[in-house]
């Protein structure tokens, strides 16, 4: 079935498709960011390792690494992109943080980067940690902002509490005056 038909293809179907093609997932994923990055549902790299093998998940991504260094017109090899990515896997840190909208992520900064130079593994590593460093302080960032409507949100529930019992208050003074005139009529 053509991918026009499907909707828009699952990221891991378009890096381990024989026929890999960057130009579709500059299609489907080219305005991807940090933030829906760190929103999308799919895994980290090193839990997909797991259910879909080591070795699928290192070649895919090196594909997307190979395609990214092209932009240089550098020649970066098939193993040097593969030694990028297990070394990616064999840092926890790395491995449990990054998925792989985190590769588009990083690939697509990496072509708009001015300044990169000669497009080498340990610029590449540097450049990936550099943007675990970001990432992990915008979500630091994220939930401390979500703590803060939460308080916020508190507090207000807080007041409405406070205005709802004393509205209850007035309600049962009524009741309670109520109460009083009717027994005073008994006592009359």
């Amino acid at each position: 079935m053509p991918l026009k038909e499907q909707g828009k293809p699952e990221l891991l179907e378009l890096i381990t498709a024989s026929a890999y093609r960057d130009s579709l997932i500059v299609k489907y994923y080219g305005q991807m960011t940090m933030t829906m990055a760190m929103a999308a549902p799919s895994p980290s790299l090193g839990r997909m390792a797991v259910l879909h093998g080591e070795d699928t998940i290192v070649t895919g991504v090196a594909r997307m690494f190979l395609a990214t260094s092209l932009y240089f017109g550098e020649s970066f090899s098939q193993d040097m992109a593969e030694v990028v990515v297990r070394k990616i896997l064999a840092e926890y840190e790395l491995r449990s943080c990054i998925k792989l909208e985190d590769v588009v992520v990083i690939c697509k900064e990496l072509v708009a980067t001015e300044q990169f130079g000669k497009f080498t593994a340990n610029k590449l590593l540097t450049f990936i940690k550099s943007y675990k460093k970001r990432r992990m302080e915008a979500a630091v960032a994220e939930s401390l902002d979500t703590v803060q409507q939460s308080k916020s949100y508190d507090m207000n529930m807080a007041e409405r509490l406070h205005r709802t019992q004393m509205e209850d208050s007035k309600d049962k003074g009524k009741i309670v005056d109520r109460l009083r005139t009717d027994i005073k009529k008994y006592y009359k």
